[in-house]
């Protein structure tokens, strides 16, 4: 199998021979510290997911506080968070996603981790009670859920409850990695006003501050430290166990009177993008922002504006920065880290599986009709690399550990280095797709009969089907942290375990 991190290089008639690829983390740490301007290594943790479009309909804005994960059943909590976080991957990543959806709130991480790798058929090893996963736990073996009045945390190897509080009225369940803390908005029952925040540490559940509504409104990530916006939309950056020392503060540019929530995208180790949706009770232009910033001292990178539109998504593959505007158009650009404009693409859309860049062509004038003429270009040219094309039509791609994947109206083909189509790799009935390290677990859902059930494969993305697995009537498969479990009808949680 080729290194999902590094683009294909197979020389063609017009691309060279010697380009140089992004390069590999050998270690596989994403924090791996402040780069500065200079080109970053590559986590391979970093890939896209995939939207679930039959679990949400087409135009549904999901409210803040169901984003947020804030008073959700557990029946639907899980099922519903991976819908959230797969509509809004990178925005160059599913473009299409993006345009079909593109005011979904974003969650505060914009990447899953590798699942596990189950080397064969696996088996139940433990059930729990369900609950709404609040998005990069600090600990990925570990899940901190939420329901309507509490708060706790589920060791996802054993399915054993580490911990739980008792809160009353829970609302938006905020994780704050870098910091070992999670954040807990409890509302008001009356008016679903947030009154009070109050910070967990994320090892015990033992609470550690508490913030009224007059102080703090809102608690983000920010990398190692903690955010805290206040009423008048000042971000103050603290240290989690300096809260009262404020490291830097920047105020946000946010219409008076403007209440709605802010959403943090991470960029890379040291740079978070924040995105802001406006509501109708703010004074003036309610249409939101977007604002790029080092979580180290608070000031924009050099590639950044000092604000732009809630519409503008940003992501960083190496040393370019890919930004797109879905309220200026589908237009994309690819910029270096100084914000010079290196090349771009309008009528074209622009893919990314691992750290290589796919551009491809409308097969029509009504972007809905899919896409053709699929290739893999240069990050900082937007030339072709070589001559592979896969010509054939499809709506929407996928990344398949080392392989960029088509799909295609219910079926998925996971191309090989050529881009071209493997028979025993294309697979049908598709409904999502998970990464590990070294294959991929692909959840399908034949669906012809009142009895059929969805089924669960590992594929060898250079080969076949490893194993398969058949869930029980009602059961889907969901992903919390490193680990993929199966998620019953009422909410209730299996873990599975195999060998790796």
């Amino acid at each position: 199998m080729t290194d999902p991190d590094q683009p294909f290089r197979r020389p063609g008639h017009d691309g060279p021979a010697d380009r140089p690829g992004q390069g590999s983390s050998p270690s596989g740490d994403p924090n791996v510290g402040e780069r500065g301007e200079e080109a970053v290594v590559l986590d391979p943790e970093f890939h896209q997911s995939v939207w679930k479009p039959w679990e949400d309909h087409v135009g549904h804005n999901v409210d803040d506080n169901e984003a947020a994960g804030s008073g959700a059943s557990s029946r639907t909590g899980l099922r519903r968070s991976m819908i959230i976080a797969a509509a809004v991957v990178v925005a160059v990543g599913l473009a299409a996603a993006l345009v079909v959806l593109p005011r979904t709130p974003p969650p505060t991480h914009r990447f899953q981790t590798l699942v596990n790798d189950i080397a064969t058929q696996p088996q139940t090893a433990w059930s729990s009670e369900g609950g709404e996963p609040c998005f990069d736990p600090p600990n990925q073996d570990e899940a901190i859920l939420s329901d309507d009045a509490r708060v706790w945390s589920l060791n996802l190897e054993t399915g054993k409850t580490l911990w739980s509080v008792d809160l009353g009225t829970v609302g938006r369940v905020t994780c704050l990695p870098g910091a070992d803390r999670v954040a807990v908005a409890l509302t008001d029952p009356d008016d679903t006003s947030i009154p009070t925040t109050v910070l967990l540490d994320a090892s015990t559940g033992t609470e550690v501050a508490e913030f009224s509504a007059d102080s703090v409104r809102q608690v983000l990530p920010l990398g190692p430290f903690i955010g805290l916006l206040d009423p008048t939309n000042t971000l103050r950056a603290v240290d989690p166990r300096a809260l009262e020392t404020t490291l830097w503060s920047r105020q946000l540019q946010v219409p008076p009177g403007d209440t709605g929530e802010m959403f943090v995208l991470d960029l890379d180790d040291g740079i978070v993008q924040l995105i802001h949706y406006g509501n109708s009770g703010s004074e003036g232009s309610s249409q939101g922002f977007s604002h790029h910033l080092r979580t180290a001292d608070g000031n924009s990178p050099a590639w950044s504006s000092d604000s732009s539109s809630g519409d503008t998504f940003s992501t960083r593959l190496g040393d370019v920065i890919a930004q797109s505007n879905f309220a200026a158009g589908d237009s994309i650009s690819v910029l270096d880290l100084q914000g010079r404009e290196l090349w771009s693409v309008e009528s074209d859309l622009l893919w990314v599986a691992g750290s290589r860049f796919y551009v491809s062509t409308p097969s029509g004038d009504d972007i809905a009709t899919g896409y053709t003429n699929l290739h893999e270009v240069d990050p900082r040219t937007g030339i072709p690399v070589n001559d592979d094309v896969y010509e054939g039509w499809f709506d929407n791609t996928v990344a398949a550990r080392g392989h960029i994947a088509v799909m295609r109206g219910g079926s998925l083909h996971i191309l090989d280095e050529h881009l071209q189509e493997q028979p025993s790799a294309s697979i049908e009935d598709f409904r999502n797709i998970f990464e590990g390290r070294k294959w991929v677990y692909v959840e399908t859902d034949p669906g012809r009969t009142s009895d059929a059930r969805i089924r669960l494969s590992a594929v060898d993305p250079g080969g076949g089907v490893l194993w398969s697995f058949d869930l029980e009537k009602g059961q889907t498969v969901g992903q919390l942290g490193r680990h993929l479990v199966l998620v019953d009808e009422d909410g209730t949680f299996h873990g599975l375990s195999g060998t790796s």
